[in-house]
Protein backbone atom coordinates (compact mmCIF):
# COMPACT_ATOMS: atom_id res chain seq x y z
CA UNK A 1 0.00 0.00 0.00
CA UNK A 2 3.19 2.33 0.67
CA UNK A 3 3.66 2.60 -3.14
CA UNK A 4 0.24 4.35 -3.44
CA UNK A 5 0.65 7.54 -2.69
CA UNK A 6 -2.43 8.48 -0.91
CA UNK A 7 -2.13 5.08 1.33
CA UNK A 8 1.60 6.23 2.02
CA UNK A 9 1.15 7.15 5.31
CA UNK A 10 -0.77 4.49 6.21
CA UNK A 11 -0.80 0.72 7.84
CA UNK A 12 -3.74 -1.54 7.90
CA UNK A 13 -4.17 -3.01 11.06
CA UNK A 14 -7.41 -4.87 10.71
CA UNK A 15 -9.65 -6.33 8.72
CA UNK A 16 -12.93 -7.55 8.15
CA UNK A 17 -12.40 -10.40 5.91
CA UNK A 18 -14.07 -8.95 3.01
CA UNK A 19 -11.55 -6.58 1.90
CA UNK A 20 -12.01 -3.52 4.38
CA UNK A 21 -9.45 -2.44 6.85
CA UNK A 22 -8.93 -0.05 9.74
CA UNK A 23 -5.63 1.68 9.04
CA UNK A 24 -3.06 2.80 11.28
CA UNK A 25 -1.43 6.83 10.10
CA UNK A 26 2.10 6.42 11.18
CA UNK A 27 3.52 9.62 10.06
CA UNK A 28 2.50 12.84 8.89
CA UNK A 29 -0.17 16.06 10.90
CA UNK A 30 -2.32 12.69 10.95
CA UNK A 31 0.07 10.06 12.89
CA UNK A 32 -1.72 7.61 14.99
CA UNK A 33 -5.17 8.38 14.13
CA UNK A 34 -7.14 5.48 12.47
CA UNK A 35 -9.23 5.48 9.30
CA UNK A 36 -11.33 2.89 7.59
CA UNK A 37 -10.44 1.45 4.11
CA UNK A 38 -13.69 0.51 2.57
CA UNK A 39 -12.48 -1.55 -0.88
CA UNK A 40 -15.48 0.12 -2.67
CA UNK A 41 -14.98 3.48 -2.07
CA UNK A 42 -11.74 5.38 -0.64
CA UNK A 43 -12.28 8.07 2.02
CA UNK A 44 -9.14 8.10 4.78
CA UNK A 45 -10.38 10.81 6.46
CA UNK A 46 -9.69 9.55 10.02
CA UNK A 47 -12.74 8.10 12.17
CA UNK A 48 -10.73 7.62 16.02
CA UNK A 49 -8.09 9.35 17.39
CA UNK A 50 -6.22 6.57 18.62
CA UNK A 51 -6.28 2.61 18.40
CA UNK A 52 -7.01 2.66 22.41
CA UNK A 53 -9.93 4.80 21.38
CA UNK A 54 -10.84 2.33 18.94
CA UNK A 55 -10.81 -0.12 21.58
CA UNK A 56 -12.38 1.09 23.78
CA UNK A 57 -15.64 1.64 21.88
CA UNK A 58 -15.20 -2.00 21.24
CA UNK A 59 -14.93 -2.98 24.74
CA UNK A 60 -18.32 -1.09 25.81
CA UNK A 61 -20.04 -2.56 23.02
CA UNK A 62 -18.84 -5.43 21.25
CA UNK A 63 -22.17 -6.45 19.99
CA UNK A 64 -22.21 -3.46 17.03
CA UNK A 65 -21.17 -3.12 13.32
CA UNK A 66 -18.66 -0.96 12.16
CA UNK A 67 -21.36 1.14 11.24
CA UNK A 68 -23.19 1.10 14.39
CA UNK A 69 -20.06 2.03 16.83
CA UNK A 70 -19.72 5.76 17.59
CA UNK A 71 -16.78 7.62 16.00
CA UNK A 72 -14.44 10.65 17.30
CA UNK A 73 -15.01 12.07 14.08
CA UNK A 74 -16.28 14.23 13.40
CA UNK A 75 -16.32 15.42 16.35
CA UNK A 76 -19.10 16.93 18.69
CA UNK A 77 -19.04 20.04 20.69
CA UNK A 78 -18.14 18.39 23.72
CA UNK A 79 -14.15 16.88 23.27
CA UNK A 80 -11.54 17.80 25.90
CA UNK A 81 -9.25 21.06 25.51
CA UNK A 82 -6.39 19.03 24.87
CA UNK A 83 -8.57 16.89 22.07
CA UNK A 84 -9.49 20.47 20.52
CA UNK A 85 -5.99 21.92 20.35
CA UNK A 86 -4.75 18.48 18.60
CA UNK A 87 -7.38 18.91 16.10
CA UNK A 88 -6.55 22.78 15.42
CA UNK A 89 -2.86 21.85 15.68
CA UNK A 90 -3.61 18.93 12.70
CA UNK A 91 -5.96 21.29 10.93
CA UNK A 92 -3.72 23.73 10.37
CA UNK A 93 -0.92 21.12 9.14
CA UNK A 94 -3.24 19.63 6.38
CA UNK A 95 -3.81 23.27 5.60
CA UNK A 96 0.10 24.10 5.10
CA UNK A 97 0.62 20.77 2.71
CA UNK A 98 -2.48 21.79 0.66
CA UNK A 99 -1.27 25.16 0.32
CA UNK A 100 2.26 24.15 -0.20
CA UNK A 101 1.63 22.19 -3.06
CA UNK A 102 -0.70 23.37 -5.76
CA UNK A 103 0.15 20.65 -8.54
CA UNK A 104 -0.66 17.58 -6.01
CA UNK A 105 -2.69 14.67 -7.72
CA UNK A 106 -6.65 15.05 -7.35
CA UNK A 107 -6.50 11.98 -5.18
CA UNK A 108 -4.06 12.61 -3.06
CA UNK A 109 -5.78 16.71 -2.67
CA UNK A 110 -9.38 15.16 -2.14
CA UNK A 111 -8.46 12.84 1.00
CA UNK A 112 -6.40 15.37 2.66
CA UNK A 113 -9.54 17.67 1.97
CA UNK A 114 -11.75 15.13 3.61
CA UNK A 115 -9.49 14.87 6.58
CA UNK A 116 -8.88 17.84 7.18
CA UNK A 117 -12.91 18.68 6.94
CA UNK A 118 -13.10 15.57 8.76
CA UNK A 119 -11.10 16.72 12.40
CA UNK A 120 -12.14 20.27 11.86
CA UNK A 121 -13.83 21.17 15.69
CA UNK A 122 -17.30 22.98 15.68
CA UNK A 123 -15.77 25.65 16.70
CA UNK A 124 -13.59 26.48 13.12
CA UNK A 125 -16.66 25.33 10.61
CA UNK A 126 -16.40 28.87 9.28
CA UNK A 127 -12.97 26.96 7.47
CA UNK A 128 -14.92 24.72 5.37
CA UNK A 129 -17.80 27.34 3.84
CA UNK A 130 -14.51 27.62 1.28
CA UNK A 131 -14.66 24.08 0.05
CA UNK A 132 -18.77 24.08 -0.30
CA UNK A 133 -17.62 25.65 -3.72
CA UNK A 134 -14.63 23.60 -4.64
CA UNK A 135 -14.57 22.45 -8.12
CA UNK A 136 -14.47 18.61 -7.02
CA UNK A 137 -17.46 17.67 -6.37
CA UNK A 138 -16.79 15.07 -4.08
CA UNK A 139 -15.02 17.51 -2.19
CA UNK A 140 -18.12 20.15 -2.68
CA UNK A 141 -20.36 16.82 -1.40
CA UNK A 142 -18.38 16.67 1.92
CA UNK A 143 -18.59 20.05 3.03
CA UNK A 144 -22.29 20.09 2.50
CA UNK A 145 -22.49 16.98 4.47
CA UNK A 146 -20.40 18.11 7.38
CA UNK A 147 -22.05 21.47 7.74
CA UNK A 148 -25.51 19.57 7.66
CA UNK A 149 -23.74 16.77 10.41
CA UNK A 150 -23.10 19.90 12.47
CA UNK A 151 -26.10 21.68 12.05
CA UNK A 152 -24.51 24.70 11.13
CA UNK A 153 -26.53 27.57 10.44
CA UNK A 154 -24.45 30.44 9.18
CA UNK A 155 -24.10 28.11 6.16
CA UNK A 156 -27.55 28.02 5.18
CA UNK A 157 -27.45 30.86 2.71
CA UNK A 158 -24.37 29.44 0.71
CA UNK A 159 -26.17 25.76 0.72
CA UNK A 160 -28.76 27.01 -0.91
CA UNK A 161 -26.62 28.44 -3.43
CA UNK A 162 -25.03 24.93 -3.94
CA UNK A 163 -28.70 23.60 -4.39
CA UNK A 164 -29.28 26.22 -7.30
CA UNK A 165 -26.02 25.85 -9.23
CA UNK A 166 -23.52 23.07 -7.75
CA UNK A 167 -22.58 20.09 -9.10
CA UNK A 168 -25.07 16.99 -9.25
CA UNK A 169 -23.09 15.81 -5.72
CA UNK A 170 -23.03 19.05 -4.39
CA UNK A 171 -26.47 19.66 -5.14
CA UNK A 172 -27.98 16.68 -3.20
CA UNK A 173 -25.71 16.86 -0.33
CA UNK A 174 -26.60 20.49 0.21
CA UNK A 175 -29.85 20.00 0.16
CA UNK A 176 -29.66 17.21 2.88
CA UNK A 177 -27.24 19.54 4.73
CA UNK A 178 -30.30 22.37 4.97
CA UNK A 179 -32.65 19.53 5.93
CA UNK A 180 -30.16 18.44 8.08
CA UNK A 181 -30.27 22.01 9.95
CA UNK A 182 -33.56 22.37 9.94
CA UNK A 183 -33.84 19.22 12.01
CA UNK A 184 -31.43 20.55 14.54
CA UNK A 185 -33.06 23.83 14.44
CA UNK A 186 -36.55 22.36 15.88
CA UNK A 187 -34.91 20.14 17.82
CA UNK A 188 -33.29 23.16 19.53
CA UNK A 189 -36.71 24.88 19.49
CA UNK A 190 -38.70 22.08 21.19
CA UNK A 191 -35.87 21.87 23.79
CA UNK A 192 -36.97 25.21 24.42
Amino acid sequence: MAQIEVFKHIVPLWTDDHSNYVGLYVEGPLAYKLCYINHEETDLSPIYRSAASLIAELEQKPELDWEELHKDYPSDEDISTEQLAEDIRCMHELQAILEKDSSMVDDVRCQLLYSLMAITPVSEMDSLLSYVNDEDMYVQERACILLGYHGYEPATEILKEVVKHGSPNGKLAARKALSMIRAKQMDKHIKK
